[in-house]
C-alpha cells in the first residue's frame, strides 16, 4: 500500500509514464509516416527516447534515495548524477539480450528446420511474455541498481535473483504487478482502439513503477533491519 500511494502521488514518476505513451504513438507514427516526415519522425523519435530515459535514470534514483514522493524536479535533478552510467547499462542489457535472442532462434531453427516462418509468426506473442516474466524473475534488479549505487550488469543481476529467491514467500504482489500488464496486454492484442491501447499502458506503466517502489522499501528496510 505505500508503495502504491508513493507512485500515485509522485509527479517524477507520472512524468516518466506520459513520455513513455508518447513515445508509443510516436513509433505508431513513425511505421505510418511517408518518406518525406520520416527523418523528422526519427529525429522526434530519438530525442523522445533520450528524454524517456533520462527521466527513468532520475525517477528511480530519487525513488531509491528515499521514502518521499518524487516531484519532476526531483527526477530531472536526480538524473544528472545517473544518466550516463544508466545509458550504459541499457546498452549492456539491449547487446546481451539480442545475442540471446539470437541464440535462442538459432535453437529454434534447429530443432524443428522445416518450421520456415514459424519462430517469426509466434514470436509477437511469445516475446512480450518472456519480457513479463523477465520482469518478475528480475524485479529487484532496478531497485538494487539504485539503491546501492551498482551498475555493474551481471553483479546486480545476480544479487536480483538471490534477493528475489530470500523473499519468494512474498512473491506474489511483485508478481501481480509484473505479469497482469502482460496477460492483459497479451489478451486484448493489437487490433484494440488506440484509446484503449493508451489506458492499458498507462495502468501498467503505473503497476512496473508501483513493482519498483514496493522492491525500493523491500531493500530500505532490509538495510535499516
Amino acid at each position: 500500500m505505500r508503495a502504491t500511494v508513493r507512485v500515485l502521488l509522485s509527479r517524477g514518476v507520472w512524468a516518466v509514464v506520459a513520455v513513455q505513451l508518447g513515445l508509443m504513438l510516436l513509433w505508431r507514427h513513425a511505421l505510418s509516416a511517408d518518406s518525406d516526415s520520416e527523418p523528422a519522425t526519427l529525429l522526434l523519435l530519438a530525442v523522445a527516447l533520450a528524454g524517456f530515459l533520462y527521466l527513468t535514470a532520475g525517477a528511480s534514483r530519487a525513488l531509491a534515495a528515499g521514502r518521499d514522493v518524487v516531484g519532476l524536479s526531483d527526477a530531472l535533478r536526480a538524473g544528472v548524477a545517473c544518466y550516463g552510467q544508466f545509458l550504459w547499462l541499457i546498452v549492456k542489457v539491449v547487446l546481451l539480450t539480442g545475442a540471446l535472442l539470437n541464440v535462442l532462434i538459432y535453437v529454434v531453427g534447429m530443432d524443428n528446420p522445416s518450421a520456415g516462418g514459424g519462430a517469426s509468426v509466434r514470436a509477437p506473442g511469445l516475446l512480450p511474455l518472456a519480457q513479463g516474466v523477465l520482469s518478475f524473475v528480475f524485479v529487484y534488479w532496478l531497485p538494487i541498481v539504485f539503491v546501492g549505487g551498482d551498475f555493474a550488469l551481471f553483479k546486480t543481476l545476480r544479487a536480483s535473483l538471490a534477493m528475489a529467491w530470500h523473499r519468494r514467500t512474498h512473491a506474489g504482489f511483485p508478481a501481480f504487478l509484473t505479469l497482469t500488464p502482460t496477460v492483459v496486454a497479451l489478451v486484448v492484442g493489437e487490433s484494440t482502439p488506440l484509446a484503449a491501447t493508451l489506458l492499458v499502458n498507462l495502468a501498467g506503466g503505473a503497476m512496473e513503477w508501483v513493482a519498483y517502489a514496493y522492491c525500493v522499501g523491500c531493500l530500505q528496510d532490509r538495510a535499516d533491519g
